[in-house]
Formats: C-alpha cells, sequence, structure tokens
C-alpha cells in the first residue's frame, strides 16, 4: 500500500505562540475544522503495530517491520492506514483526532492552503507517532521514550541541534537535541519545536509534549543517561512541500524559555510534482577525525544540498560517548541546516548511544523514505559474520543476526515493490559489496554474506548503491548478475568512505570504473530522468563524474 494517502478533508490542531494565525498558511491543510488527524483511520491511532502484523512487508513482525517513514504506514507504527475516512475514534490516548485534544488553541487550519498546487494534501500515517518501536527497543528501557512535560532542569539550554526525518519528507522534520543536565533528578523534560515561515519567528506554530499527535508532531525525551544527558526529540507534521521554514528548539516551564538560536530548513519536493531537480551529499567514516568531518560537511552546505546521507563510522567506538561528543561538536554548525539520514556502520557496535542519538524512521536500522521521485532504502549489515559482536548488558536485544537474508531482504524487495514508479532507486549499507583493496581486512570479497541483497538490486533495477567501511573511494563498472553492463543497464556500486578515517589502499580491478586514495564527500544530482554524480576532495577538487541518462 502506497505511503502517500489523498484525502480531501484533513484538520490540524496545534498551539500557536506570538501572532496566532490560520494554521492553514503555514502548513500542508485544506481545512476541516472536525477530527484534526483521523484522516481515514478507523478508531485507533495509536496502536503501534503489534509484533505479528506483517504490514507491507511479509515479515512475522519481528524487526523487519515496515513501519516505516517511506512506506504506507501500517504495518508496526500506526496501525491502519487504508480505512475510508471514518471520523470517530475510540479514544485511544494517542489519537490526535480528538478535538478535545490538550493544548489545542483553536488553530482549525480551515483556509484550504495545501501548498500553491491545489491538489489535496499529503498525508503520512506515521508522522507525529515515532516514540520508539517496542518490538525492536522494548527491551531496553534506556531508550523507551517518556512523554516531555514543562519541567525545566538545571541545564536547559539546548545543545548539539540535527535534523533528519522520520516521516515524508515532503510535509515534516524531526529535530534532536541534548540538555546537559547533571542528573536524573535534574533533567529537562519540556521539549519544544517552534516552526515558523518567517525569518524572526514573529509568527510560529508550536509542537510541545501536550499538543501532539498523528498528523500534528510530537515531542518527547528520552530517560536521563550520565553518558549523552537528556535527548529531546521533536517531529512537526503537515508542512508544505518545497518550503523554506525558520525553527528553534527549546525548553519552558510557561515562564522562563531557553531555546536556540534560529535555523532553517527546506522540505522535500512533492512527490506529485510533473518535474523533479533536487540534490544530495553521500559520506562517511569520519572515526573520529572530527576536523575533517567539519571541512566535509561544510563544504557539503556550500553545495547546496538537500540532505546527507552518512554510510557508517561516524565514531571509532559507538559504546565511547567521548567519541559521540567529538562528532558533534564538530558537526555543530552544519547539522541544524541539513538532514542526516544515518547508516549503521561496524564500528557503531549496535549501541545505545546511537539509537539514542539518532531519530529515524521504521526500527531505525533499516528504513525507507522517498523523495521526488526517488525512493532510498537503508540497511544494517552490522547483523551477523566476523564484524559483529554483541556487547553484554550495553546492546541488549538491538539485533537479530539472521536478519540480513530474512528480515532485510523481504524489507529491501517490498519497499522497491512499493515504490516500483519512482525513477530513481537508491540503497546505502555499510559494508561494500564490491571494492578492491590493498589492505588484507578489506575488500568486497570479506562481505559476501550480504550477496541476497545484490539479488534485489540486479531484479528491481535499483541505480546506486552507495557504502562505506573501506577508507577510500571507489565506483564500480555498472554491473548485473555480477557482470559488466550498459551504463544505464546496471548498479553503480560506490564506496564513500573518506569522510576522515585514516584511508587504505586502493586497488584498480576489472569491475572498477574509477578509485582514488582521497578524503571526499560525493554529490548527486537528480534532474527528471538524468543523475549527474561528483565525486570531491574536501578542498572541492572533482575527483570523478558519472552520469546516468534514461
Amino acid at each position: 500500500m502506497r505511503k502517500l494517502l489523498f484525502f480531501t478533508a484533513l484538520v490540524l490542531f496545534l498551539t500557536v505562540s506570538c501572532d496566532v494565525r490560520d494554521s492553514g498558511e503555514l502548513l500542508n491543510t485544506n481545512g476541516d475544522s472536525g477530527n484534526s488527524g483521523n484522516t481515514g483511520d478507523s478508531g485507533d491511532t495509536g496502536d503501534t503495530g503489534d509484533t505479528g502484523d506483517t504490514g507491507d512487508t511479509g515479515d512475522t513482525g519481528d524487526t523487519g517491520d515496515t513501519g516505516n517513514s517511506g512506506n504506507s504506514g501500517n504495518s508496526g507504527d500506526s496501525g491502519n492506514t487504508g480505512n475510508s475516512g471514518d471520523s470517530g475514534n475510540s479514544g485511544d490516548d494517542s489519537d490526535a483526532g480528538n478535538s478535545g485534544d490538550s493544548g489545542n488553541t483553536g488553530n482549525t487550519g480551515n483556509s484550504g492552503d495545501s501548498g500553491d498546487s491545489g491538489e489535496d494534501p499529503i498525508t503520512d500515517e506515521t508522522c507525529g507517532l515515532h516514540e520508539g518501536d517496542t518490538s525492536v527497543f522494548g527491551k531496553v528501557p534506556a531508550l523507551k521514550p517518556m512523554q516531555a512535560t514543562d519541567e525545566l532542569g538545571d541545564s536547559p539550554t539546548p545543545e548539539w541541534v540535527r535534523l533528519s526525518w522520520q516521516s515524508n519528507p515532503a510535509i515534516s522534520i524531526t529535530v534532536t537535541w541534548k540538555t546537559n543536565d547533571s542528573s536524573e533528578g535534574n533533567m529537562t523534560k519540556s521539549t519544544v519545536l517552534r516552526v515558523s515561515e518567517k525569518d524572526d519567528m514573529s509568527d510560529y506554530l508550536e509542537i510541545n509534549g501536550s499538543n501532539g499527535g498523528k498528523m500534528k508532531g510530537s515531542a518527547h525525551v528520552l530517560p536521563y543517561n550520565g553518558n549523552y544527558k537528556t535527548v529531546h526529540v521533536a517531529e512537526i507534521c503537515g508542512l508544505k512541500p518545497g518550503t523554506k521554514y525558520y525553527y528553534q528548539v527549546g525548553s519552558t516551564d510557561g515562564t522562563d524559555e531557553h531555546f536556540s538560536d534560529i535555523y532553517n530548513f527546506k522540505t522535500g519536493p512533492d512527490p506529485r510534482d510533473e518535474t523533479h531537480k533536487f540534490r544530495y551529499a553521500v559520506l562517511g567514516d569520519s572515526r573520529g577525525a572530527a576536523e575533517k568531518v567539519a571541512e566535509n560537511l561544510a563544504k557539503i552546505i556550500e553545495e547546496e544540498a538537500e540532505f546527507i546521507v552518512f554510510t557508517g563510522d561516524f565514531v571509532s567506538d559507538g559504546k565511547d560517548q567521548g567519541d559521540w561528543n567529538d562528532f558533534f561538536n564538530a558537526s555543530k554548525d552544519s547539522l541544524p541546516y541539513i538532514p542526516i539520514m544515518a547508516v549503521h556502520g561496524n564500528h557503531e557496535y549496535n549501541a545505545q548511544n546511537y539509537f539514542a542519538q539518532f531519530a529515524l524512521p521504521n526500527n531505525e536500522h533499516w528504513y525507507n523514505f522517498e523523495y521526488g521521485n526517488a525512493i532510498f532504502v537503508v540497511l544494517n549489515d552490522i547483523a551477523g559474520g566476523v564484524v559483529y559482536s554483541p556487547i553484554s548488558g550495553q546492546n541488549g536485544d538491538l539485533m537479530k543476526s539472521d536478519s540480513i537474508d530474512s528480515f532485510q531482504k523481504d524489507f529491501l524487495n517490498q519497499s522497491y515493490d512499493i515504490y516500483s514508479d519512482k525513477t530513481w532507486k537508491f540503497a546505502a549499507h555499510h559494508r561494500p559489496l564490491y571494492s578492491e583493496t590493498s589492505d588484507l581486512t578489506h575488500g568486497g570479497k570479506f562481505n559476501q554474506d550480504l550477496a541476497s541483497w545484490r539479488g534485489v538490486f540486479d531484479a528491481k533495477g535499483v541505480n546506486m548503491v552507495f557504502n562505506g567501511h573501506d577508507h577510500f573511494y571507489q565506483r564500480s563498472m555498472p554491473l548485473r548478475n555480477d557482470m559488466v553492463v550498459g551504463n544505464e543497464q546496471g548498479t553503480h556500486y560506490v564506496v564513500a568512505a573518506g569522510a576522515g578515517a585514516t584511508l587504505y589502499g586502493t586497488k584498480d580491478g576489472s569491475k572498477v570504473a574509477y578509485t582514488a586514495q582521497a578524503y571526499h564527500y560525493t554529490i548527486v544530482d537528480v534532474e527528471d530522468s538524468d543523475l549527474y554524480f561528483k565525486a570531491k576532495k574536501t578542498d572541492g577538487t572533482v575527483l570523478d563524474t558519472m552520469e546516468i541518462h534514461k
């Protein structure tokens, strides 16, 4: 079932501060003053999708569940998606559709504004309901979210603000930050996101712990941790596609306020548009090289990329919060402005620190998202084999070792089936299937436990697969069935692992189109049925280019 559902009536109730205005002027609404979030739900909006729900993935309800941002939203997240607009709900306390929802100031969105397209607004049945997937994290209490309140701790100033998506990029944004509180008894539980189309924030809408729900938003904190302190996550839904917004995050008890600087982001394009033009960046493997990753991220911002796919190994040891502190400090001037979609690397160790500090779709191991005329699927290949060793007491039950050939393969297949009409199909995971290196412990030959994914890439016509792990730049020839084919007929495998970690030696081979031992980032430009790819050194010098024309 397709993620995007088009309805003729949608109501969003949000708390509005400063100058109250009709939410239809800011949000992607078309204005029915009745049920604000219950858009086609049969009464159960808060259902988290029990572990037996196969949804659209065909899996048996374990961690391969497809309740993610780019999917139909019914398997493992919001319950149902296809019911025919019944406006009554059962009073489930996660339901956003109750007209008496607390914190609602009566801003009913009756302007009928759905952007400038005149089309029905885009909806996402999962948006506003991302507060942890208990089928994955149920045995890790430290990752179970707590509802935000109006309590201020002893250090409520926001730090390390960063963007991502948990739902449809065209209509939502998720913001994560931390407060450096000293203890559980002194933690800041107030979690507030303010969003405006005005750069002075003189007119904003607010998401906080009392006014969220489906197609509205959510705000929560994680239990206090002495290493990464208090983590705050807020999502807002119903934004206009392709629109620049300004935002602040912070905390307030109603009198005292502690907010960040004003940052900005742009929502993704409307996937229904007739023309599509966007740019994104891919890089990975910084491994604690704070200065180098900061340089790469700054260049990506200069390039005006719309989002980043990071191919894993942010840090050297995912269990060491000091490594994460270095990464987030290095990226604090970039990540408030550009969403980063994380791929799990072997040096993250499936550790609690990773899952606590990134807010991602689905179960945060594997997920998909659509952007314009493209579909992206992210996988976690650190699930078995020689590179994965569970850390007793640290990871809990965060990964199933047999997921590669079962849950994830099924998820991969069905993601591309659901979005079969997308012009461009991309994938990202950490360990490369194709890589030639002089390093004796790396290279594609060590990663053939992932071979079943290659079969899916071939069968579904995936255009590009991005990897990390081997610290250099390398692009394969276009490949299909492990053979070199025409440029438009095969999959281009790219190792983009030069964000800062110590570089490995490279090797040529019959399936290697280009390789370089260099720190780098990559840029992908999509213009309708044309793709333009560049790999650039950290200083902006072009290393390699490639084009695909359909």
